[in-house]
């Protein structure tokens, strides 16, 4: 697992805290669930460093212990079964979202800020090559996420940007790139632990397969998506087992509250989809809509509207 990050402290993007007092402090009404152990602020460190939990550098886990991050939404069907199972729990997770997702379901950025989870970044389309495209629109990509994101959250009270954390989609990842989010003071994450839930639709399997990982593992980043049914489903039991076997959650937090960055200013107005995409280039495949849609209607659903893929929007794996 690597995490890059600036060598400035957070200097153009932040998440302020106000109003989170509750999330992060706050009594779990579940005596018995497992709850949310401790929270990591995460001051940056010199340099762009590879940060690993497991090898103790710069974010240090004990054994057992494990950051829950979550990718690709929000879905407005699985998402609120996901926040359900994280209130039962008392468990705080950061949400890595897609632009277009976000602009798609605004009420559901702002739920997830609300319940006192991190919310982050993940492009606005989800394109898997993002180093292979020009890097102009590798960085529009990046930057039209956050403006999503930070559109949606902007009706939060006290919130003026998405926390400083981004991930790359599909985990691919550029020195270039790398540089200019350090730049601009955010910090990518990768991952210790993935269960690849994305390609698994039987919820008993995944969570088979989420234990053995985690065991492997022993401690780290566990990824999981909020846009997939059998993770949705499996998400409750996966927590009780944890609780049973001594497992523990830490929450990541930016490490101080700064102003929001100049680009978010352009966001007064929901953003558009970066233009010039080459699909050849990073070959996409159909939205997480669009294949929710042909998966509904495959079960002989007919799906909300909401799902339906809008036209001019960026089409991209998941």
């Amino acid at each position: 697992m690597r995490i890059r990050t600036a060598p400035r402290i957070l200097a153009a993007l932040a998440w302020l805290l106000g109003g989170t007092s509750l999330s992060y402090g706050g009594k779990c009404p579940n005596p018995g669930a497992i709850g949310t152990s401790r929270v990591i602020k995460l001051a940056l460190p010199a340099g762009a460093s590879p940060v690993s939990p497991q090898k103790g550098r710069h974010i240090k886990l004990k054994r057992k212990e494990l950051i829950l991050t979550i990718d690709d939404g929000p879905h407005p069907k699985y998402t609120p079964l996901i926040l359900k199972a994280l209130d039962e729990q008392c468990v705080k997770a950061t949400f890595f979202m897609v632009g277009e997702m976000a602009s798609g379901s605004p009420e559901l950025v702002r739920e997830v800020y609300r319940r006192g989870h991190t919310v982050a970044t993940h492009t606005w389309g989800h394109p898997r090559s993002l180093p292979k495209l020009n890097r102009a629109v590798a960085i529009a990509e990046i930057e039209r996420g956050i403006e999503a994101v930070g559109h949606a959250l902007g009706k939060a009270k006290g919130v003026p940007a998405p926390a400083p954390f981004f991930r790359f989609p599909g985990l691919n990842e550029s020195s270039a790139l790398i540089k200019y989010l350090n730049k601009k003071g955010i910090i990518a994450f990768s991952v210790d632990i993935d269960p690849r839930d994305w390609g698994q639709k039987n919820a008993d399997k995944l969570y088979r397969k989420t234990l053995k990982k985690i065991r492997r593992g022993g401690r780290g980043i566990l990824l999981l998506h909020d846009i997939k049914p059998a993770t949705a489903k499996m998400l409750p039991r996966l927590l009780k087992t944890l609780k049973k076997q001594g497992y523990t959650f830490v929450h990541m937090v930016p490490g101080a509250p700064v102003k929001p960055p100049l680009l978010l200013a352009k966001a007064k107005t929901a953003p558009k989809p970066p233009i010039r995409i080459s699909f050849a280039e990073i070959g996409l495949r159909p939205s997480i809509l669009a294949e929710d849609v042909r998966t509904d209607e495959a079960a002989g659903a007919k799906p909300p509207a909401l799902y339906l893929p809008r036209p001019g929007n960026i089409r991209h794996p998941i």
